[in-house]
């Protein structure tokens, strides 16, 4: 496990740029652990963010990993999946694999630009299939 630093500075010249920095960093690791405080100077206040990580490239999760909410999400999107490969009359990792329902399962998108970050989820399978799993993820609050 591994651990990086952010300080989102709460003023208006730096907030969003701090806030996407640490966007673009969650969306390339998964995370284990995160602990904040906020911090005041006389000068600035900002909250000091530790996040405790894995490259997503050194591990690979299984559904054994999800927290109790993200097993329900992923136990829909799988049922889904199985369906859909009866229908095609294929297997089912065709539709998507274990790990693109584990990862859509945690992430929980919200649109198909959302769903678009998702590794193997790319133009032609949000064509095919985007809507139904956003309407599945939809069902679940």
């Amino acid at each position: 496990m591994q651990l990086e630093i952010f300080n989102i500075r709460l003023n208006k010249d730096n907030f969003q740029n701090d806030i996407k920095k640490i966007n673009d960093f969650m969306d390339t690791v998964f995370v284990h652990q995160t602990k904040s405080k906020l911090i005041r100077t006389e000068k600035i206040a900002y909250w000091s963010i530790v996040v405790f990580y894995y490259k997503k490239d050194k591990i690979k999760l299984t559904k054994d990993d999800l927290l109790d909410g993200e097993r329900e999400v992923y136990q829909a999107l799988s049922e889904w999946r199985r369906d859909v490969a009866v229908d095609i009359q294929r297997p089912a990792f065709v539709v998507c694999h274990n790990s693109e329902l584990i990862e859509i399962a945690q992430k929980r998108p919200k649109n198909q630009e959302e769903l678009r970050k998702i590794k193997g989820w790319k133009n032609k399978k949000i064509k095919k299939y985007g809507d139904e799993v956003l309407a599945i993820l939809n069902g679940f609050g």
